[in-house]
This record gives C-alpha cells, structure tokens and sequence, in this order.
C-alpha cells in the first residue's frame, strides 16, 4: 500500500509537470515508523514521543537539505488518503513543491499513514 500512494503522489506530480519523487528506503523507514508510533499511540500528530520530522529524519542519518515536508492520514485506503490530501492547500503543498526530489511513504495496521519529503542532499 505504501507504494501505491507513492504512485498516487507522483500522478499527481506527473500530471502538473512536475518530476516524480524517488521514494527513498530510508525516508520510508523513517514514515513507517512514525505511522508505527501514531498506530501506538491510537493519535495523528506532526511532533510527538519520536520528535518532529527534523529530528526523525536527522537521527535516522537521512541526508537533506532544506525544510523536509510531512502529511498523515489515519483511517482511509491510498485513493481517499490522496484525495483528501490534494483537496487541502496545506497537504497538497509538499505533494506539488519542485523543492523536493525524495520521499517516503509509511503505512501502519489500521491506515495510519505518513509521507515525508526531503531534498535529497
């Protein structure tokens, strides 16, 4: 499922002009464990018991540059995640920046998602 949004994701790029994202091993590790901990702790939060995406990213050795972006889902498949996301600014944001080359979709029991983006260093 994590590859199918990633898929998702880059449609939506792709259909903009933009370039695909190369979805990452270690940013996915990275949002898989996030999805893991959000799973745990039955809550959607950006910063929490594992820190903020800075942190994560930084303490897993991910090499970026830059602001790195996130959105979470909690509770609908790949296709509702992606329409919701589009359909808010906020989320959509990190989906259509130019800025950002990675990303890493993470996915947890129970559609906990996260998908972070980075510059690649």
């Amino acid at each position: 499922m994590e590859q199918e949004l990633c898929d998702l994701i880059n449609a939506e790029r792709t259909s903009r002009g933009l370039e695909p994202l190369i979805h990452a091993d270690d940013v996915r590790a990275v949002a898989r464990a996030h999805s893991e901990v959000m799973q745990a702790e039955q809550d959607l939060f950006h910063s929490g018991v594992d820190g903020d995406v800075n942190s994560r990213l930084t303490n897993a050795g991910v090499p970026y540059e830059g602001i790195p972006g996130e959105d979470i889902a909690w509770g609908q498949g790949p296709t509702t995640v992606i329409g919701w996301w589009m359909g808010s600014p906020g989320h959509a944001a990190p989906i259509l920046s130019a800025a950002y080359t990675d990303i890493g979709v993470g996915y947890a029991t129970g559609h906990w998602w996260t998908a972070n983006f980075i510059k690649r260093k």
